[in-house]
């Protein structure tokens, strides 16, 4: 699925096919290297005793493992959200691009305005249409 624009904040917007219009936020990039821990003080002269869990695991294996992963990070950052799913709502949200001097915005108002409002609009009057028809032909019958 390719992006039909971009606003101000490189959020993405998706078009499905019933035309809802979708964005998705910018996903968190993680970091990819560590910081280095700092080496502790060492209190005593005791040796080092590593303590079991009761896994079999030890407890500094159980330290890192819960250190959350790269690919996680991202996907639990992708958020969607449907902006537009009616025709009230686009035109709600091209009066708002309308007023934005940001490039990507004024390039996904012209989409929405040349590609996808003469699709909304024609679906609404085959809707009217339909209404019609059931209009009429329950009047017919009574």
């Amino acid at each position: 699925m390719e992006p039909c624009g971009y606003d101000a904040q490189s959020n993405s917007y998706m078009l499905l096919d019933d035309n809802r219009l979708y964005m998705q936020t910018e996903m968190v990039v993680p970091a990819t290297t560590k910081l280095p821990k700092t080496p502790a003080k060492k209190k005593t002269a005791r040796p080092y005793k590593r303590r079991r869990l009761t896994n079999g695991e030890d407890a500094n294996d159980a330290e890192e493992s819960k250190e959350e992963d790269p690919e996680m990070v991202m996907l639990n950052s992708m958020k969607w959200s449907c902006v537009c799913a009616n025709m009230e709502e686009y035109l709600e949200f091209i009066n708002r691009l309308k007023k934005s001097k940001h490039p990507d915005e004024k390039e996904l108002c012209k989409y929405v305005v040349q590609d996808v409002l003469p699709v909304l609009e024609a679906v609404e009057e085959v809707c009217f249409l339909a209404i019609e028809c059931v209009v009429d032909i329950i009047l017919a019958n009574t």
